[in-house]
């Protein structure tokens, strides 16, 4: 009877093991899935009918939504005025003429698969699959200002590249319009809108630039740990809101000079920059497109009163493409000969621990550029985390090799005092003392680790500079998880696992069963818990960890693995330093009859 509580406590502390394990997998990896997603987010808009944001005639395409087209199809359809297409080092496609719309562009150092088949369409016309797309126009008190159906006549240039700028013209009774659209070598454009009154009295206009974001690609996944959605730039701050908070009806407002704002995903981004000069008022929000949710984003200046005979210029840049961090700080700190964006490197989600964040990403951009491949530098800077913890480690560790050097000792007391467990707590602290022994030394030291670690982790999740990077081997995309399978004995057999109902979700690749491994090696260098069920729980949990980390990127369990091996090698190296004698020992003891006498 007197067991009966501290088996209670025992089950209630492995219960507690198993619901962490599922938080965990549920946090990194599982979530919630892409349908459920989807439902909830059209159950939502259902009832929350938000309206369509409120703007003049002529900025917003009323066309009912329908079946999505074929995006072929629709670019090379004339009926709407045709396209000027673009070409650029980082960019492909086309702006329509209607609207000058920003809508088809394709990153050509991007590609959906690391077959390398096609490239990664960004923007797509409003009808196709994946719509998305940016425009720029004018509001004000004169009639039929340009907005996002407007009709442009192309009056200068042929094919927009870095060296040739094209020229857009557009005319009302009141107003001249000339549109100089730029583009460099990377993921930038520039508007230069020219306007000139030919009329008898003062007009008073705006600028403005909306972009819409018909639904969530198919593949999207969403993530606790990652931002994806709205964000923005006002006063040095930044401002963020999540697709699912947008879904909610929390829309994203504020007014600022200057600054940026925009809709990004883990890799993209698509971003209006105004002049830093200019007032705007900024607003990103969601709409009903029928049962389609639509993300808009919209960034509206300060009026101009332009007096008759007179003209008004205004430059309005446009960012679509990828968040590679060299091209961003570049933007960022003016490199390009055009205006510094403030802070447009944090459009990358380094977290609440950017000090880490930032950082680990330098050094691993470093490591990469010397050894010219992406998994040796997560290997490197796993090396040199560690030599910064060497210390602190060494100390927890020692902890640890004393702890179980007096696991003898203590499993003495338990028998001694098995129906006593008062006195068997008393005499195992007197034993502690008396060896000057602390069991949670060992724990305390490893808390700040944990931080570091997890900035680590974030660095390799969000950056896109491990996207489709190989390693060695069957691994050619470190962000994508291992390919191979138990299942189809790790590609001897010709079928695909992942393709089995139910079955297939229990696939797991060699780097995962080596990081179970690594696991297990390491927990068997400690001290094993005295309680049966806490050690039976400890010895669960190898398993389950390599279920979960069959769905990490295969250069985040590389980065795990790895400093699993390097943690075994410095805690043996302490164990014998110690005169421990650890399971390893014994292992070589028995299979070869003798093992080097540990040291005093």
């Amino acid at each position: 009877m007197q067991q009966q509580p501290q088996d209670q406590k025992s089950f209630m502390i492995g219960i507690g093991l198993v619901l962490c394990v599922m938080a965990l997998s549920q946090f990194f990896i599982w979530g919630p899935q892409q349908k459920a997603q989807e439902q909830a987010r059209l159950e939502a808009q259902a009832q929350a009918a938000i309206a369509a944001p409120s703007v003049s005639s002529g900025s917003v395409d009323t066309t009912a939504s329908a079946a999505p087209v074929d995006r072929a199809e629709i670019l090379t359809d004339t009926s709407n005025g045709g396209r000027i297409d673009f070409d650029a080092s980082s960019v492909d496609g086309s702006i329509s003429l209607k609207g000058a719309r920003l809508d088809d562009l394709s990153m050509k150092r991007h590609f959906e698969t690391i077959e390398k088949t096609e490239e990664v369409h960004l923007l797509s016309p409003q009808g196709s699959k994946g719509a998305y797309y940016a425009a720029l126009g004018w509001r004000g008190d004169a009639d039929r200002l340009p907005g996002v159906s407007t009709l442009w006549k192309q009056t200068a240039g042929s094919t927009l590249t870095p060296s040739t700028p094209i020229t857009l013209g557009y005319e009302t009774t009141q107003l001249s319009f000339s549109r100089k659209i730029e583009v460099d070598d990377n993921y930038m454009f520039t508007y230069t809108d020219t306007v000139t009154n030919n009329s008898s009295e003062t007009l008073s206009i705006r600028p403005f630039g909306f972009m819409r974001q018909f639904g969530m690609p198919d593949d999207w996944k969403p993530f606790y740990i990652l931002h994806e959605g709205a964000v923005g730039m006002a006063g040095n701050k930044l401002k963020l809101q999540k697709y699912k908070n947008l879904d909610k009806g929390k829309a994203l407002a504020y007014t600022s000079q200057g600054g940026w704002i925009g809709l990004t995903q883990k890799y993209w981004m698509t971003a209006f920059i105004p002049a830093q000069t200019e007032n705007v008022a900024v607003q990103s929000k969601v709409v009903m497109d029928g049962l389609r949710p639509t993300y808009v984003a919209s960034i509206e200046g300060t009026d101009r009163a332009i007096e008759p005979g007179q003209t008004a210029s205004y430059s309005q840049r446009i960012f679509a493409g990828a968040k590679r961090v060299e091209v961003l700080d570049a933007y960022q700190q003016g490199a390009t000969g055009q205006e510094a964006i403030p802070r447009f490197t944090d459009a990358v989600d380094w977290g609440n621990f950017w000090f880490f964040t930032k950082p680990f990403f330098w050094l691993l951009s470093h490591f990469n550029s010397w050894f010219g491949n992406f998994g040796l530098a997560i290997l490197a800077l796993t090396v040199i985390v560690k030599l910064a913890f060497f210390p602190i480690q060494n100390k927890a560790y020692a902890s640890m090799a004393k702890m179980r050097k007096l696991m003898p000792q203590m499993e003495e007391i338990k028998k001694k005092w098995a129906d006593d467990k008062e006195r068997q707590q008393k005499e195992t602290m007197e034993l502690y003392k008396r060896e000057k022994a602390n069991p949670f030394s060992g724990c305390l030291p490893l808390i700040p680790q944990m931080f570091v670690f997890y900035g680590l982790y974030k660095t390799l999740f969000v950056t896109l500079e491990m996207r489709h990077e190989p390693f060695f081997g069957w691994i050619k995309d470190l962000s994508a998880p291992d390919p191979t399978s138990f299942l189809n004995l790790f590609g001897a057999l010709p079928f695909d696992p992942s393709s089995l109902p139910l079955i297939g979700a229990l696939s797991i690749g060699v780097l995962p069963i080596l990081y179970g491994f690594t696991m297990w090696l390491l927990q068997n260098l400690n001290a094993p818990p005295p309680d049966p069920t806490q050690r039976m729980m400890m010895q669960f949990l190898p398993i389950v960890f390599t279920f979960i980390f069959a769905g990490f990127a295969a250069g985040l369990v590389i980065y795990w693995t790895w400093s699993n091996i390097l943690s075994i090698a410095q805690q043996y190296y302490i164990m014998r330093k110690n005169g421990v004698e650890t399971q390893f020992d014994k292992f070589i003891k028995a299979k070869f009859g003798k093992s080097e006498e540990p040291a005093e």
